[in-house]
């Protein structure tokens, strides 16, 4: 915790407008994901507060206009800690986030031609995996808009199926 809030740089990707590489954004969503990592652990120890320090921390030093929201990036632990924390509306932002980014890979692989959706189908598992996890998040948050998200995943999971897509042995 105090190496997070006082002796680590962050080395400026805060700053509006600057350029980042994909080397620096991969650093980046290393970054963010264990800063999640470690809200989750003080929220795991009845820290609350510090957790919502280290929460606020990560939201000013790797802001999303500069790295975005993915699930690569952690966003999803973020969501689950702002959730833990009782801070519904920052995990909300983030679930509706991920989940449309989820939900719109779907529905591309979804519309590709046979051969290429079938060279999609580990893709299309992973978002439906995401939406998976999104769900066991929302589900703490907001029952009714839990069930909404179920059905639409139940929807998307339809169309895959009757594409081909099959969901290993």
């Amino acid at each position: 915790f105090n190496n997070v809030m006082n002796q680590f740089k962050f080395g400026g990707v805060d700053a509006k407008g600057i350029y980042l590489d994909e080397t620096v954004i991969r650093m980046c969503y290393t970054h963010r994901r264990l800063l999640s990592l470690l809200a989750l652990d003080l929220v795991n120890e009845g820290k609350t507060d510090k957790a919502k320090q280290v929460l606020d921390k990560c939201e000013k030093a790797l802001p999303s206009y500069n790295i975005p929201h993915d699930f690569q990036s952690g966003s999803l632990d973020l969501a689950r800690a702002y959730a833990l924390t009782a801070q519904s509306k920052k995990a909300q932002q983030l679930i509706d986030e991920l989940w449309k980014k989820s939900a719109q890979y779907l529905q591309f692989y979804c519309s590709l031609d046979e051969s290429r959706f079938s060279m999609s189908q580990h893709d299309c598992m992973v978002h439906l995996y995401i939406m998976q996890q999104i769900l066991s998040i929302e589900d703490m948050i907001d029952q009714k808009k839990s069930e909404r998200l179920e059905q639409q995943l139940q929807s998307l999971m339809h169309i895959y199926e009757s594409k081909g897509g099959s969901y290993g042995e």
